[in-house]
Formats: structure tokens, sequence, C-alpha cells
């Protein structure tokens, strides 16, 4: 089995993680630290909705179909949960 990367950021640091995990796919994680603590988000559905535009109109081409959004609770708080799978169309960029 192949082992996943996983990316813990903040919200405003997901466009370079998606230039990171551009050939391989990923998951990454809003509101988890660099320490890996959880901090959570303060209201996840609007994260996911802004993410989601984020991906839909920043990265180019459209990595939409590759992409899947979700919320986790971990440690009590709700993370968001961006997951990446490789994509057919590479290169993707900003």
């Amino acid at each position: 089995m192949k082992e996943t990367n996983e990316y813990y950021l903040m919200h405003k640091d997901i466009p370079v993680c998606l230039m990171e995990i551009n050939t391989e796919g990923g998951i990454i994680y809003i509101g988890i630290n660099d320490q890996r603590e959880v901090l959570g988000v303060e209201n996840p559905d609007e994260t996911m909705l802004q993410v989601s535009n984020m991906l839909r109109d920043s990265i180019k081409p459209d990595i939409t179909s590759c992409s899947d959004i979700n919320i986790q609770k971990m440690d009590g708080k709700e993370v968001v949960v961006i997951s990446v799978v490789s994509g057919s169309d590479k290169p993707y960029f900003l």
C-alpha cells in the first residue's frame, strides 16, 4: 500500500501546498498547525465553501474532480480535510 502524503496547514497556505502535491496527491488539514496541534476552524462550513471556490477559481486546469473536501472532528474540534488525488491534466498551476 502506498503511503499518503499528509500536510498540516492553515488556510492561507493551501495554494502552496497544492503545488507541492501536484504529482502525488495527498491530504491537507485546515485547522492544524505546524506542530500538529489541533486548533480547529471557527466556521467549518464557510471554510469548506471558501476552499471549494478557491480550488475551482485559482487552480488550473480545474482540479475539482480530483479533490474531496469534508469536515472531521479531531480532539473535539472541527478540521477541514481536503483529499487530492493525482490528476491526469498535469501540470496544475495557480
